[in-house]
């Protein structure tokens, strides 16, 4: 239960790394 756990906590780690890498290239694109 442990590992699946914590593979769970890192790809929601991974999710909110790649939401905000998008959400960055988006404003950048709407900006430029």
């Amino acid at each position: 239960m442990h590992i699946l756990y914590k593979l769970d906590s890192i790809v929601l780690s991974a999710l909110e790394i790649g939401l905000e890498t998008a959400t960055f290239v988006v404003g950048y694109h709407l900006t430029y």
